[in-house]
């Protein structure tokens, strides 16, 4: 197999180098670029945009990292020039360094998208931060959120981290492969080879915004509505008279303990963000296999359709042995996704916990609604409201009254089983940690699924036949009997040496 031989040119991709590869263990690039464009070997690398700096939106937040449409478009044009014809044009199925490149770039660009949906996601939780409201139930479970939530977005990153080492692998492979081809076969001037693609490594994320109860604006603290509904059902008493009582009577018992309480509009919309997040990751994992499959042949090579499965499932992470942990299948059997299946489980973990405390948030408000309503009809049927204007201490006497009407034990009753229900819904919450832990400790390093890369990627190019290439990089096989070149040998006989 010979190697391609690019012409660059002002639309062409990324220009050939004969500059030195890094190694498979090599550290990746120091300043990787957001916008995912390559830098050739001693060029000036492109300016972002934006560029990095203090960009800032108009409510102050940093925003310089962000992406844009026109480096977006710009990355996704790249890819365009790289593509070859596909492998099984001429018949059969012959994977060439070009593929390798192809598929390389693929994969940066799905991981940069991947990562900006991570970014989405918080966005919409911003919007909807302190919905949670005060209480020893709401508390608790805020706490678990945060936990879980945060650990959640931990998994997301490194699993980000560890596409951009399966990107870069692939392209080393190419450029291992076409130096030891030119090595072999010596023609004029420099090895073709080509820069490996800027990925994201170990970028993180912004802080999970806060569930629990912040500093929210001075109204009664219990939803939208819930003035509305009272004064409604009360009758005729002017908005003037019964605000002041109403947030008087949110003082008194147990009620106090609880307000300002769970938002029912803010609740619903950060169930819908997780949802969100659940199909962001599955869309992902898809993109990833759809771009490896581009140098997998659709039928036959059975163990070339094993090799791409189980490339694709190392991603998600993996454990000693494969063994089965926290409820997960952590083999690479069968394409299996333990990571992103625990990114899924969690993700619907969390949208289903906070319907849960939405729903009891709407349950212990109709039962202090039905309370309040009670009382402010035993209080101004007696008194009517006409004589609030002889009352010379003003509404204080209506609010005294209307205490004094209230089923405070039934109000104690229901804050008591709101806090019990909410903390039981965050202990379901902390059942989700030990599988996020696990997704954290087995999802792999950048170093490795880059040795993961070199590995497909080398034996891909062999067809993966038993007998491996020579592509030990600065080296000649003539000089090396038994060459120790871990990427070829991945998979020979069923051997595990990555």
């Amino acid at each position: 197999m010979t190697a391609p031989s690019p012409s660059p040119s002002s639309s062409s991709p990324p220009s050939p180098s004969a500059s030195p590869s890094p190694s498979p263990s090599g550290t990746p690039p120091a300043s990787p670029s957001d916008n995912g464009s390559s830098t050739p070997p001693g060029g000036t690398a492109p300016t972002p945009e934006p560029s990095p700096g203090g960009l800032t939106d108009p409510d102050g937040r940093d925003i310089s990292r962000d992406d844009t449409n026109s480096a977006r478009r710009a990355r996704e044009e790249e890819v365009e020039r790289l593509k070859p014809p596909p492998p099984d044009a001429n018949g059969g199925f012959d994977v060439g360094p070009a593929h390798l490149h192809y598929v390389s770039y693929q994969l940066r660009n799905s991981q940069i998208a991947f990562s900006q949906q991570a970014g989405s996601v918080l966005s919409k939780l911003e919007e909807n931060e302190h919905a949670g409201g005060c209480g020893l139930g709401p508390e608790a479970f805020a706490a678990a959120y945060a936990k879980v939530a945060k650990r959640f977005f931990e998994v997301w990153d490194k699993a980000v981290e560890g596409v951009g080492g399966a990107s870069v692998g692939l392209t080393m492979t190419a450029n291992y492969y076409v130096g030891a081809e030119h090595r072999a076969h010596p023609t004029p001037g420099p090895p073709p080879t080509y820069p490996p693609p800027s990925v994201l490594t170990g970028k993180g994320y912004r802080p999970v915004p806060e569930l629990g109860w912040g500093n929210p604006p001075d109204e009664l603290g219990w939803g939208h509505d819930f003035f509305n509904t009272v004064s409604a059902g009360i009758g005729a008493v002017s908005g003037t008279v019964l605000r002041p009582i109403l947030k008087y009577a949110l003082r008194h018992g147990k009620v106090a303990d609880i307000t300002p309480g769970g938002d029912d509009l803010a609740l619903p919309k950060i169930s819908v963000a997780w949802t969100q997040a659940k199909g962001s990751a599955k869309k992902a994992a898809g993109e990833f296999d759809a771009a490896v499959s581009f140098v997998t042949p659709s039928s036959g090579h059975s163990e070339w359709q094993d090799a791409m499965k189980t490339f694709c499932s190392s991603i998600w992470g993996t454990t000693a042995w494969g063994k089965d942990r926290s409820g997960h299948k952590w083999a690479h059997r069968d394409g299996q996704q333990p990571a992103l299946d625990v990114l899924m489980d969690t993700a619907q973990g969390l949208a289903s916990g906070i319907d849960g405390f939405c729903a009891e948030v709407k349950k212990f408000r109709s039962v202090m609604e039905d309370v309040y309503i009670d009382a402010g009809r035993k209080t101004f049927e007696v008194n009517g409201f006409l004589d609030l204007i002889s009352l010379g201490g003003g509404p204080f006497e209506y609010a005294v009254e209307f205490i004094y009407h209230l089923d405070t034990g039934r109000l104690d009753a229901a804050v008591d089983e709101y806090n019990r229900a909410v903390h039981s819904l965050a202990k379901d919450l902390d059942r989700l940690m030990p599988a996020l832990d696990e997704a954290h400790m087995s999802v792999p390093a950048y170093s490795a699924q880059e040795a993961r890369g070199e590995g497909f990627g080398a034996r891909a190019l062999n067809e993966f036949k038993q007998k491996p290439n020579y592509t030990v990089p600065g080296k000649h096989g003539e000089n090396h009997s038994y060459p120790i070149d871990l990427a070829n040998h991945e998979g020979v006989n069923n051997g595990h040496t990555l």
